[in-house]
């Protein structure tokens, strides 16, 4: 059987409503869907000029948990995070530093809200 993981970090509960929907649509296609909430305290609570500023000095972020899932036991692998002033906020980039891919068995994917 097909298997993906849709692995995310959401703050305001849009990337949260995009992987859901990607989950459902992913299930509907008869493909086994795994859900990994990346969670990041650090990260949380932060306003919005700091976080823009965070996200261009490219701050570090400790992750509450380690991974959960292992990406080399999916065929697809989708990672979600929102969008931190000019780039992508650095918390799932954590994550995938904290794992390891088999890129010539999983193909990866990429979902930022706007």
């Amino acid at each position: 059987m097909v298997r993906a993981l849709v692995v995310y970090y959401s703050l305001s509960g849009t990337t949260k409503q995009v992987a859901d929907i990607l989950v459902s649509e992913l299930q509907k296609k008869g493909i086994d869907t795994v859900v990994e909430v990346i969670k990041c305290t650090q990260a949380e609570g932060v306003g919005i000029l700091r976080q823009g500023y965070r996200s261009i000095t490219g701050t570090i972020y400790n992750l509450d948990n380690p991974p959960e899932n292992d990406p080399r036991q999916f065929e697809f692998v989708f990672i979600g995070a929102p969008l931190w002033s000019l780039g992508t906020i650095p918390v799932p980039e954590q994550w995938m530093k904290s794992v390891q891919f088999d890129i010539d068995k999983t193909k990866i994917g990429a979902f930022v809200p706007c």
